[in-house]
């Protein structure tokens, strides 16, 4: 057992909660105990609807505060006005290959540490209803989320009420190499397919759920063998039910993704990648996604380009006077124009052009509660605007070239 007191294998089972009793996976060991504590009769366990189509609910906007973009130290200016012509608001939602309502952008909960749970709870509070994160101690306070989501659930002023049909929650599993070695959730010794299992039934326990509505592979192993042994475990969790979909993130190799793809009895319904310069922002690989039904998520969505957006200081040994430095002002006058005609932030631009513009779902990591309803607002809020195709193509240019989206 390792300091989670976790040694098991997963299968069907069920489990009884405050509410009522529901199928689950639930955790198997030697110590019974143990594993009980995993999955508390005191926590809010709620049930498993594997393709109910739910539209999540927007709820209110939230108190003014500092930001840190999608997760780093980072403040962004606020909006000052609004346009004056109506624009055509975006759905909030998408449909994904495996029938699974997915928000147009979710909350990441990367590096927030101890201000997890008060942190998701904001963003519930301002909107959001799609939640990314990870059984990853080392990056992520997962039970934090989980934490978040009872207290929201149950307080009472909140109005709606959120239930969990209402909400996307997306995990991860996390390999070894990535993983804080001194806080693995999971047996390091164990076979891949049951540190796979193992995480998960760590996953469900901190978040208060039977199910999620995606399981990530967090990264591909350093052999494609073995990326495809945990792929098959994740794929036995979704046939149990307990992983409605499944994906995989920091996979920017394209002869390595197609090559899985193929062989995936499950084929991924997302690719979450970091959107950024230095990968091409993953033309090669987003066109992939489009011709295949799968939902490129990006993340580090701002803080990567922050320079570009918030006219910051340029790091890396960037030139004056060169191809790269061209670029980036480029980029950073066609989202600044954008943002001045329709009375946004470059942020909420740059969200709704990866939207818009190329079917992504960002993910926001925002701290400040101004940000989160900022970057809600872009989709779910009356408020939402659209950008006309001239100011996409500007950015489109700017940023890839020429090339195709």
């Amino acid at each position: 057992y390792n300091s989670h007191g976790v040694r098991i294998r997963v299968r069907r089972g069920w489990a009884a909660s405050t509410r009522s009793v529901y199928p689950l996976v639930v955790v198997v060991s030697s110590a019974a105990a143990a594993a009980t504590s995993l999955v508390s009769a005191t926590h809010t366990i709620l049930p498993h609807r594997r393709h109910a189509h739910i539209v999540p609910k927007a709820m209110g906007t939230v108190a003014a505060g500092k930001s840190d973009g999608d997760g780093s130290a980072h403040d962004r200016p606020t909006a000052v006005r609004v346009r004056g012509s109506a624009a055509q608001p975006l759905s909030p939602t998408l449909t994904t290959r495996e029938g699974v309502v997915m928000p147009r952008m979710l909350y990441g909960t990367a590096w927030k540490a101890d201000r997890t749970q008060d942190l998701v709870a904001a963003a519930l509070r301002a909107g959001f209803r799609g939640i990314d994160t990870a059984c990853q101690p080392k990056h992520y306070k997962e039970s934090g989320v989980g934490d978040a989501i009872a207290a929201v659930a149950e307080a009472a002023n909140t109005s709606p009420p959120i239930t969990r049909e209402d909400l996307f929650l997306q995990t991860k599993y996390t390999p070894i190499r990535s993983q804080d070695p001194t806080d693995v959730p999971f047996d390091p010794a164990s076979s891949i397919p049951d540190q796979v299992a193992q995480s998960f039934a760590v996953s469900l326990a901190n978040l208060r759920t039977t199910y999620v509505d995606s399981l990530v592979l967090h990264s591909p192993f350093e052999n494609h063998e073995d990326t495809m042994l945990a792929w098959r475990a994740m794929e036995a969790l979704y046939d149990s039910g307990g992983a409605r979909q499944l994906g995989i993130s920091n996979q920017y190799d394209l002869a390595d993704f197609s090559r899985m793809f193929a062989e995936a009895r499950v084929k991924p319904a997302v690719l979450q990648n970091r959107f950024y310069a230095t990968s091409g922002y993953d033309v090669d690989l987003r066109r992939f996604c489009t011709e295949n039904s799968v939902v490129y998520q990006s993340f580090w969505t701002l803080t990567a380009n922050r320079d570009v957006l918030f006219d910051e200081a340029r790091g890396g040994g960037v030139k004056s006077g060169s191809a790269d430095e061209a670029r980036r002002l480029a980029m950073r006058g066609a989202v600044a124009a954008a943002a001045a005609a329709n009375g946004k932030t470059p942020a909420q631009v740059w969200f709704r052009w990866l939207q818009q513009g190329l079917g992504a779902v960002p993910l926001s990591g925002t701290s400040s509660p101004v940000h989160m309803a900022e970057d809600i607002e872009v989709f779910m809020h009356g408020g939402s605007f659209a950008l006309t195709v001239g100011e996409m193509e500007a950015i489109q240019a700017a940023v890839l070239g020429g090339k195709a989206q």
